[in-house]
């Protein structure tokens, strides 16, 4: 249970049945510390966001450089590829 007395990976809340935005990189809801992208509709956790910056950085794997891609592409663009610490 999280802190809506939900199933932590519930998209709606079980109290009110307000919709959270999955995020795009996990799926989960996006409760707080949100990035959001140009797109609407997108968010990602930022925790999760720095973590997969961060996999992309220490990798420079082309598998990773094409999942950016991708994100930019279905997002509208990435919010910032750097780490966000707001």
């Amino acid at each position: 249970m999280d802190e809506r007395e939900t199933y932590e990976a519930s998209l709606i809340s079980a109290n009110n049945g307000i919709r959270s935005l999955p995020c795009i990189i996990t799926g989960y809801p996006v409760l707080k510390n949100k990035l959001e992208f140009k797109r609407p509709g997108k968010a990602a956790n930022k925790d999760d966001w720095n973590k997969f910056l961060m996999a992309v950085k220490v990798t420079h794997g082309a598998d990773l450089q094409d999942v950016m891609k991708f994100i930019g592409g279905w997002c509208g663009a990435t919010p910032n590829p750097s780490y966000s610490f707001q």
